[in-house]
């Protein structure tokens, strides 16, 4: 055998009973992590105790009821106040949760708004949690980052609160993720909270999260126009002639009408209508055709 083709044969034979190589493990996805210290509009106050009307998301870290009510009858202070306590119980401050980032556009004082969306599809225990206390729900937090009033720090003041469903707050095209922990009225303190510029500059160059909305709103508005489209054409296809009796012919599928003579049948729709689906519904005391057997009851 010439040492060509045994080394030919040798090759493939190798190439056969070689075990492929194990694929290389993805690397982990690197996440910023950041600190946010958040205060509440007396809307965003509204949003939270208004989830309050839940059955999970009612309960605090304790499983015992947050307040009563849903923030009715409160002041806005009051609100703010009791609102503040329910948030820093889901986003207890040693927790580090797993976030993605939207941008949401430009407010009017020309700050960027961020949406942040608590992850649904991540393993961290803190998320996991957070989506069984809000009873297989996540959340969304809106707003953008200003300066304490009193201390000059940073804090992420929220416009709205919303408990989202779980695919609503998973990786997307549209969004940055990132890990975040949160405190609720000034407990964080210092210099280092707030959205690392990078990423906030980041998330400003992604496509704003109204932008998705509305294209998919355009495409559910093509499709009711279709279906309106679809919903008419078979309306205007649709007849009903009276007649007087029928008869079953030899086979199940021949019925024979004597038509209603003081009606003038649409002929071109029963031109039309060959071989399609028909439904006969027969009237008790109507006239049978003489000299011939009854027709089958319905």
């Amino acid at each position: 055998m010439p040492a060509a083709v045994a080394a030919g044969r040798l090759l493939r034979d190798r190439s056969f009973v070689t075990a492929p190589s194990p694929a290389k493990a993805s690397a982990p996805e690197r996440r910023a992590e950041f600190r946010l210290d958040l205060a509440l509009t007396t809307r965003a106050a509204r949003d939270v105790l208004g989830l309050l009307g839940g059955p999970a998301a009612a309960r605090d870290g304790n499983g015992e009821s947050a307040v009563t009510g849903e923030g009715r009858g409160l002041s806005e202070a009051e609100a703010r106040e009791q609102a503040a306590s329910v948030l820093a119980s889901w986003l207890e401050p040693r927790s580090v949760f797993d976030v993605y980032l939207r941008n949401g556009g430009v407010s009017h004082d020309t700050d960027q708004v961020v949406e942040l969306r608590l992850a649904s599809d991540s393993q961290h225990v803190p998320n996991a949690g957070l989506i069984e206390r809000l009873a297989g729900k996540s959340l969304l937090l809106v707003g953008a980052e200003k300066p304490d009033r009193h201390t000059g720090d940073s804090q992420f003041l929220l416009f709205n609160v919303r408990a989202i469903p779980e695919v609503w707050a998973q990786k997307d095209g549209l969004s940055l993720p990132g890990r975040a922990s949160f405190s609720v009225g000034g407990f964080a303190g210092g210099d280092d909270g707030g959205f690392p510029v990078r990423m906030l500059a980041a998330v400003a160059r992604l496509p704003e999260a109204r932008v998705q909305r509305e294209g998919v709103q355009r495409r559910l508005a093509d499709w009711h126009r279709f279906l309106g489209i679809v919903e008419r054409t078979a309306k205007a296809r649709q007849f009903t002639v009276t007649y007087q009796a029928f008869r079953r012919g030899p086979s199940t599928s021949l019925l024979t009408f004597a038509l209603d003579t003081g009606r003038e049948p649409p002929w071109d729709k029963l031109r039309n209508a060959l071989d399609e689906p028909l439904e006969a519904r027969e009237r008790r005391g109507l006239a049978r055709g003489s000299g011939s057997a009854p027709p089958d009851e319905e």
